[in-house]
């Protein structure tokens, strides 16, 4: 019996010097792991894309907002990759940009390019890397791309009389183009109607339009008079924009 319980107290020794030993070689596999695994190159970048654009349209002097594009407008379009907050090396990185599945650009490091709108409704702009890698990230490709829609040229009459509601004697009103493909107004034609009659602007600026109410058949105190403004670009017919208000004589 005293025999027999040493060989069971030895026995169950074995057992657990076994599983200690199988304990250890398991820590150290996953270490060998870990460690391992520390020098493998990522595959799956989460980069961040800022794009910009603006159109080079012509736009009144105080206007802040977008400079939005229409046909054949002249666009400057930029981008930058953000990676945890820091802008991405693409120096050494070869870039290509497609506008609606066509290549229209494509060079080392090319990070903004100049483009020309066309007819379509919309401009759907591609960016790719086609074969990026650095010292963290090993992939085939990265790609963004952003739609820039196009809009017709506008015009907005000056008319600074609250409520539309004006007296008899000289007024003034001014055109304001917007987003037209020129660079200065002088390339505008600008025509003015009253009440449906085109009138003779007497202004030295185009844009500009005086008018003398309730003389020369105009309407007199206690009606209404509609004024239109037309603007179109002298160097292309199709490109033009109008607008009108109804004013009320009191």
């Amino acid at each position: 019996m005293k025999i027999f319980g040493l060989t069971n107290k030895y026995y169950f020794l074995a057992i657990c010097l076994a599983l200690f030993g199988l304990f250890l070689s398991f820590s150290a596999q996953a270490q060998l792991n870990i460690d391992s695994g520390s020098i493998l190159l990522a595959t799956n970048p989460n980069f961040e894309y800022v794009i910009s654009w603006r159109a080079l349209n012509y736009v009144p002097a105080n206007y802040k907002g977008k400079v939005l594009a229409t046909d054949n407008s002249n666009i400057e379009i930029s981008f930058d990759a953000v990676n945890q907050g820091k802008i991405v090396d693409l120096s050494k990185q070869k870039v290509e940009w497609r506008l609606n599945n066509n290549i229209i650009n494509s060079g080392v490091g090319l990070k903004s390019i100049k483009f020309t709108a066309d007819k379509s409704a919309d401009q759907v702009i591609t960016i790719t890397v086609p074969n990026y890698s650095d010292a963290k990230y090993k992939i085939g490709e990265l790609n963004t791309s952003t739609t820039i829609s196009l809009v017709p040229p506008q015009l907005v009459i000056k008319a600074p009389y609250p409520n539309r509601q004006t007296t008899i004697g000289e007024k003034v009103f001014q055109a304001l183009p917007y987003f037209f493909n020129i660079s200065n107004i002088g390339q505008l034609k600008i025509s003015w109607e009253v009440n449906g009659q085109k009138i003779n602007n007497q202004s030295a600026s185009p844009d500009i339009f005086n008018i003398l109410m309730a003389t020369q058949g105009q309407a007199a105190e206690g009606a209404s008079v509609s004024i239109k403004a037309f603007a179109q670009n002298i160097t292309n017919q199709l490109e033009f924009a109008q607008n009108y208000i109804n004013l009320n004589i009191k």
